[in-house]
């Protein structure tokens, strides 16, 4: 440069430069050096940064690429101080087009960007091993996507603001698969889950935040199946009960268990009344049916409620009913997430229940690109009901994504 008839140098106290100077401005290669900032080696225009150069900051990070206007704008790699790294297209000064980041601890995104953020088709790897592949909307999942957990766990459907939103399909590692609607990343709306660990069960139904609620029909391995009203993952309202030998109950259900007026039909006979349980309470009408038959009967209603069981007794095979309802305890299982129910037949009123909801989804671990606030999960399926519904208005919202450099 210095044997060329317009180097120059210019000096002030924030700055200088020497290079090639044509009509007063920088116009060709040059070094610019800003005081404690960053030092620029490569062709200028018009004063401008322009072409090839490289450019070093003081806090560690570097630029190498192509430049427009005084601005990265077109092929280039920045890396930061953290050793994070993007590489790609640039447009403006922002990561634009085509591009890959790495983040400094593992995590990885491959894909289209968007004035700075990840917008379209990408590939996201999360630091323990968590896969998703698919749309972006503004540095959130949307559109269709792919999602693989560590754990085995598999989404495939559509998502909306970086949670599955509408029609999807979820397979656990256990075989379990659900087909249906999603909302909030949850199961809401319709659809069909079978039971994995080699169990056939089935439920095609609604659901409401994750539960069975609305109308649904229930079908077991052994096949047993219900048809009818579900609240709160459990048999409520009306429903009918059949069972694989031919006999059914069809009325009411409270909390799962049979809990006001219905009818029995067992071994030809035909009972209408009250029923609590396994018990008749008021019997109304009765075909066949006589008074020193009644204990008989009542024992019958007894056997119908044992007849479905806890996922254990279905492998085991072995337990008997009395074994299965202990003296006098009325016990109602519930299967998949039905809620177990005790219920102490010396007084009606007296009810005691248990509730434990199984997870049935992966989780996503926060990475520095797509993190979550306060560690929400998705999808969520075991919350406290004192914060479910707080912490389901919440959106996953990227937090550590590179900022963009100001040059």
């Amino acid at each position: 440069m210095i044997e060329n008839p317009n180097f120059t140098s210019i000096f002030d106290k924030q700055q200088f430069f020497y290079g090639i100077v044509i009509d007063g401005q920088k116009n060709g290669i040059g070094i610019h050096y800003k005081n404690q900032k960053s030092i620029f080696e490569g062709v200028f225009t018009d004063n401008q940064k322009n072409g090839r150069g490289i450019e070093l900051f003081f806090n560690g990070s570097f630029y190498i690429g192509q430049y427009s206007n005084g601005k990265p704008e077109g092929t280039g790699k920045f890396q930061w101080q953290n050793d994070e790294t993007y590489e790609g297209q640039w447009f403006q000064g922002k990561k634009h087009g085509s591009g890959i980041w790495k983040g400094s601890k593992g995590d990885s995104y491959i894909g289209e960007w968007k004035l700075g953020i990840p917008d379209g088709y990408g590939v996201h790897l999360w630091i323990n091993g968590d896969r998703y592949e698919g749309e972006f909307k503004n540095c959130l999942k949307d559109g269709q996507g792919t999602e693989k957990f560590t754990n085995g766990d598999t989404y495939i459907g559509q998502y909306q603001k970086g949670k599955p939103n509408g029609i999807g399909e979820y397979f656990w590692n256990n075989g379990a698969v659900y087909k249906g609607e999603f909302k909030d990343g949850v199961r809401h709306g319709k659809g069909i889950w079978k039971r994995g660990n080699g169990l056939s069960d089935q439920y095609n139904g609604e659901y409401i935040n994750d539960q069975k609620q609305g109308y649904g029909i229930y079908i077991w391995a052994d096949g047993n199946r219900y048809e009818g009203q579900f609240l709160n993952d459990l048999r409520d309202g009306q429903g009918t009960m059949y069972w694989h030998d031919g006999s059914f109950y069809k009325g009411q259900w409270k909390q799962g268990i049979q809990d006001g007026q219905g009818i029995l039909s067992i071994n030809q006979d035909l009972i209408k009344g009250i029923f609590y349980g396994s018990k008749l309470i008021q019997m109304n009408e009765n075909t066949q049916f006589n008074g020193n038959q009644t204990r008989n009967k009542a024992h019958s209603v007894e056997a119908r409620q044992t007849s479905y069981g806890t996922d254990e007794n279905h492998q085991n095979g072995s337990l008997s009913k009395t074994q299965q309802r202990k003296d006098s305890a009325e016990y109602s299982t519930k299967v998949n997430s039905f809620t177990q129910t005790y219920r102490n037949s010396n007084s009606v009123d007296q009810r005691v229940m248990n509730i434990s909801a199984a997870k049935r989804f992966g989780k996503i671990t926060n990475s520095k690109l797509l993190e979550q606030f306060n560690q929400a999960r998705f999808p969520k399926v075991q919350q406290q009901q004192s914060n479910k519904q707080q912490l389901q208005k919440r959106l996953w919202k990227p937090t550590g994504i590179p900022k963009n450099v100001k040059f």
